[in-house]
C-alpha cells in the first residue's frame, strides 16, 4: 500500500458541470465564507465533493489557449489577487505599504 496526498483544485469556473462540485460552488457564491452557523452545511458539502473529486491531469491545449486569451485580455476575471507583503502588523487590508514592516 502506498499513501500519499495530492491537491484537488475545486474552480468554479473549471468545475461548474460537476454535480459533485456544484452545490459547493453554490454554497461560496452565497455565503462567501464559512461561519460557525454554516459550518455543518459546508462539511456535508465538503465530503460529498471530495468523496467524487479526482485530481486530473492538466489539458495542456486548454491551459495555452487560456494563457493566450489572458494575454489578449479577454479571460473574464474577478477582483485581482492582493498584493505581495510586507504588511503591518494588525494590518486589516491587503496591499502594499511604504513603512518597513520591522521598524
Amino acid at each position: 500500500m502506498v499513501r500519499g496526498t495530492r491537491v484537488v483544485v475545486l474552480c468554479p469556473r473549471c468545475d461548474a458541470a460537476d454535480p459533485a462540485a456544484c452545490p459547493l460552488i453554490l454554497f461560496f457564491a452565497v455565503h462567501g465564507q464559512v461561519t460557525g452557523e454554516t459550518a455543518e452545511e459546508f462539511a456535508s458539502l465538503l465530503r460529498g465533493w471530495a468523496s467524487q473529486a479526482q485530481a486530473s491531469d492538466v489539458d495542456q491545449g486548454a491551459l495555452e489557449a487560456e494563457l493566450q486569451a489572458w494575454r489578449r485580455g479577454e479571460l473574464e476575471v474577478g477582483e485581482p489577487p492582493p498584493a505581495p507583503g510586507p504588511y503591518l502588523p494588525g494590518d486589516d487590508q491587503l496591499e502594499w505599504s511604504d513603512q518597513d514592516p520591522d521598524n
